[in-house]
C-alpha cells in the first residue's frame, strides 16, 4: 500500500494507492492526483519515498494509473475478483487525514451497484459515480485510492468516497469494484485511448482558472507563450464554452472538456472579456503541465 502525496505550487494533497506489480505499476483515485504537477508515493511497509508519474486516467470511473519510478521489488497487493456480496465483512485501509501512516476501519457490505453524487473535499463540484460497493466502514478523507479488503485480506475494491456525517453511525464508505479499476489499468497499458480513458499528457490551454458562482469560470493566470495567450485570453476573462459545451461555474468541467483532447488538437473556446464582449477562437492545445 502507498501513501500518495501531491503538489501544485504551494497547494498539497494526500491520498492512498496500491501496488499492482513489483516494478511500480499502481492505482489510486484520479481525484487524488487531479490538477497536481508533482506526485510522490511513500511505501507504507518501508517508508521509502519515490516519484510517481500518472500514466493514464479515467475521470468518469475516478481511477488513475501510476508508474512508481526507480523500483523493482515493491510488495504487491493480494487481490480477489470474486463477487462482493451484501453482508460480507471488509476493511478499508488508508492514509486517513493525510496522517502519514496507515489505519484500517472495519465494516460490512451494505450493497453493491450503488450510485452517488460525489465532490472532492473542499469543493462543491459534484460528479456521478455508479456501480459502487457501499459499506458502513467509517472512511475519512485520505483513504481515497486505498484498498478495501475482504476477511481474507485480499483487495476487492478501491475506496472512492464517503457519505456526509459526523459520527461513525452516519458515515458510509463507497468503493470502486476491483474489476472496474483493472479494466482501466488494462486500457491504459494497451496504449489506446477511449471516450473516457486518457493516456499520457493531456492537451491544455496554459491557464489557471477558478470558479466563481456569481460569474463563472474565471481565468486567474495565462502562461506566457501559451495556447491561451495566442488566442487572446487574459486574466479576468470568463470561459463560457469549450467546443460548444457550456462550462457554467464548474472549473473541473472546463478542465476536463479541454483535457479530453490531445496535444496538437484544435478546439473552439468562447469567453467573455472584462468589458462584456463575447469572443470565440480556435486554440491549438499544448502539453498539460498538471495531471
Amino acid at each position: 500500500v502507498l501513501l500518495v502525496e501531491t503538489a501544485l505550487g504551494a497547494r498539497t494533497g494526500t491520498g492512498t494507492g496500491m501496488v499492482l506489480s513489483p516494478d511500480g505499476l499502481a492505482v489510486t483515485n484520479y481525484h487524488v492526483v487531479e490538477d497536481s504537477s508533482e506526485v510522490h508515493v511513500v511505501v507504507a511497509d518501508t517508508g521509502a519515498r519515490h516519484t510517481a508519474t500518472v500514466l493514464g486516467r479515467d475521470a468518469e470511473q475516478d481511477i488513475a494509473v501510476l508508474d512508481v519510478e526507480g523500483v523493482s521489488d515493491l510488495p504487491v497487493a493480494s487481490v480477489s475478483l470474486d463477487p462482493v456480496r451484501r453482508g460480507d465483512q471488509v476493511a478499508a485501509v488508508g492514509n486517513g487525514g493525510g496522517q502519514g501512516y496507515l489505519t484500517a476501519v472495519r465494516g460490512t457490505v451494505l450493497g453493491t451497484d450503488r450510485s452517488i453524487m460525489a465532490a472532492a473535499e473542499g469543493t462543491d463540484q459534484y460528479a456521478r459515480l455508479s456501480g459502487l460497493i457501499q459499506t458502513d466502514a467509517d472512511v475519512v478523507p485520505g483513504y481515497s485510492g486505498g484498498p478495501v479488503v475482504d476477511d481474507a485480506g485480499q483487495v476487492v475494491g478501491v475506496t472512492v468516497a464517503a457519505s456526509d456525517g459526523t459520527t461513525a453511525d452516519e458515515v458510509d464508505g463507497f468503493a470502486i469494484p476491483l474489476e472496474v479499476a483493472f479494466d482501466v489499468v488494462d486500457q491504459v497499458l494497451s496504449g489506446e485511448e477511449t471516450d473516457t480513458v486518457s493516456i499520457g499528457a493531456d492537451g491544455a490551454l496554459g491557464i489557471m482558472v477558478g470558479a466563481d458562482p456569481d460569474v463563472g469560470v474565471v481565468v486567474m493566470q495565462v502562461d506566457a507563450g501559451s495556447a491561451a495567450e495566442q488566442i487572446g485570453l487574459v486574466e479576468g476573462d470568463v470561459i463560457l464554452e469549450i467546443e460548444g459545451r457550456t462550462v457554467g461555474d464548474d472549473a473541473s468541467r472546463m478542465s476536463r472538456l479541454v483535457n479530453d483532447h490531445n496535444v496538437g488538437d484544435r478546439i473552439t473556446v468562447q469567453w467573455r472579456t472584462a468589458d462584456g464582449e463575447v469572443r470565440e477562437a480556435e486554440a491549438v492545445l499544448q502539453p498539460a503541465l498538471v495531471n
